[in-house]
């Protein structure tokens, strides 16, 4: 990385800190934007997830998941170049993101729009509809309580957590 490059990186962490960030990456053809961004958004989810794990530790409550910004972040990426946004889910999917400890791991993708291509099919917005407006009543309950149980697992080891920080 260049250090314009960097520079866009560092302070995209860095607004997120303040907040949802609007980062606007814009140049000639060639210049690194794409790989500017993969590297700022990884940069983005990891500190947005150490927010989120600093607030779970230190507001240990019952009513935790109903909170707005208790939720895990989300991005939106736009360009009027369906190969740029192609060659970024290429890379997600492939390379994944690494996380504060070194870590891979693959972010959750949603994939709106036309044309999109048959590599994307699986994280479709219209794939993911299609599955849930086809899945048995059954299935979805049986989700639903798995979600529930891995709540609740969750708050029990946050709540011994914050027993041990206090000790």
């Amino acid at each position: 990385l260049n250090p314009e490059q960097k520079k866009i990186i560092e302070t995209t962490c860095y607004v997120a800190h303040q907040g949802p960030p609007f980062i606007l990456i814009k140049g000639p053809p060639g210049v690194g934007k794409t790989t500017t961004m993969l590297q700022a958004l990884n940069c983005w989810q990891v500190s947005r997830v150490h927010q989120l794990h600093s607030k779970l530790l230190s507001e240990v409550d019952e009513n935790i998941a109903d909170r707005e910004e208790m939720r895990m972040p989300r991005v939106l990426i736009c360009s009027p170049n369906a190969e740029t946004i192609d060659y970024i889910e290429r890379c997600i999917k492939q390379l994944g993101f690494v996380d504060g400890v070194g870590n891979k791991y693959w972010p959750p993708m949603i994939r709106i729009g036309s044309n999109i291509p048959e590599s994307s099919f699986d994280i479709s917005a219209s794939t993911r509809l299609t599955a849930l407006k086809n899945a048995k009543k059954d299935d979805l309950v049986a989700r639903k309580d798995e979600i529930l149980q891995k709540l609740d697992f969750l708050r029990e080891n946050m709540t011994i957590i914050q027993r041990k920080l206090e000790v």
